[in-house]
């Protein structure tokens, strides 16, 4: 992305880095024994990366096709 300059890569990197730190949060809290695996939390996972990969990526990947990246 970065090499093809792709205007929103900012905006992309930090919906990224909320979700590590999100998920790296909770393995914090599940690794001292203050939290668990629910099913709420994994929906969340599987919404927030079935949104972004349905909606974000597919933008990047139109973006680096429009531009010759295949």
């Amino acid at each position: 992305m970065a090499n093809n300059a792709y205007p929103e890569l900012a905006v992309h990197q930090i919906e990224h880095k909320k979700l590590t730190d999100k998920v790296l949060a909770f393995k914090n809290d599940f690794d001292k024994g203050t939290a668990s695996v629910t099913p709420a939390l994994m929906r969340f996972l599987e919404d927030w990366l079935t949104s972004h990969i349905s909606t974000v990526d597919k933008k990047y990947g139109e973006f680096l096709n429009a531009h010759g990246v295949h």
